[in-house]
């Protein structure tokens, strides 16, 4: 009888299991800090989110004193009879810029949200009332304050020295 030679070896020896256990647990921990990274930037952004969301309506509450500061003030020219005289000499809330406008006067202001943004408002309150309303919200949203100052520009280069 032929004797096997013992150092001869047939079929799948213990070096590719090792390998493939290696690869496995190498796919699996890249796909856990795949995960955890998915869900830590999935929690920052609720929680900016969040943020911005208390901010916007801060400021959504504050814009609506001033409308309210302001509306009580059109109320009170409308009672003295004399709105256009009573409603320009008045004392507005600090920021708002009152425009004459065919119908009655537009009041705009900013009210900051962030460092980023403001809630920008635009009001046109009625010579007199109009279906028992003295105004009407022209524009409520938000805007970046590049927005609030357009005189502004940017200094670009012209191509010339």
């Amino acid at each position: 009888m032929e004797k096997k030679n013992s150092n001869s070896y047939n079929g799948i020896g213990t070096g590719y299991v090792s390998i493939m256990m290696i690869f496995t647990m190498l796919c699996l921990t890249v796909l856990s800090v795949l995960s955890l990274k998915a869900s830590s930037s999935g929690y920052e952004m609720n929680r900016m989110s969040a943020e911005f969301t208390a901010d916007y309506y801060s400021a959504d509450t504050k814009a609506k004193e001033i409308l309210s500061t302001i509306d009580e003030i059109a109320y009170n020219s409308h009672k003295a009879g004399f709105f256009e005289e009573e409603f320009i000499e008045s004392d507005f809330p600090d920021g708002v810029k009152i425009n004459s406008s065919k119908g009655g006067f537009v009041a705009e202001y900013y009210v900051p949200i962030n460092e980023k943004t403001s809630l920008f408002v635009s009001v046109l309150f009625h010579n007199s009332e109009k279906n028992g309303e003295r105004f009407e919200i022209i524009k409520w949203n938000t805007t970046s304050y590049n927005d609030e100052y357009p005189e502004q520009t940017l200094n670009v280069w012209d191509g010339e020295f």
